[in-house]
């Protein structure tokens, strides 16, 4: 889904709005019934493809382990990786961040 979504955005110079037809191709998010211009941004912005994954990330409320990184086989290379952030900067439309509900 990834390697879709960065075609959609590099080769065929859709927005990420756009992109979300990935939707329509059958790739869906584990934690969303469908992919969103704001959650397919956020997943490209935040996420690591470059080979390495790491276990015992920083969770809410501090630190649950020690972090294990380890390797796996990159989703872009270096060149893609660097040319899709460099897409998503130009893109970014720099609004304030949205204030963090507490229930």
């Amino acid at each position: 889904m990834i390697r879709r979504a960065v075609e959609l955005l590099l080769d065929r110079g859709q927005t990420t709005g756009q992109a979300a037809q990935v939707n329509a191709e059958g790739y869906t998010p584990r934690k969303a019934p469908r992919w969103s211009q704001t959650n397919l941004r956020n997943v490209l912005l935040r996420k690591r493809f470059d080979g390495t994954w790491t276990y015992g990330k920083e969770a809410r409320g501090g630190r649950q382990a020690d972090p294990l990184t380890v390797a796996v086989p990159p989703i872009l290379d270096s060149e893609r990786a660097e040319a899709l952030r460099a897409y998503l900067r130009a893109t970014a439309t720099d609004k304030p961040p949205r204030e963090h509900r507490t229930r």
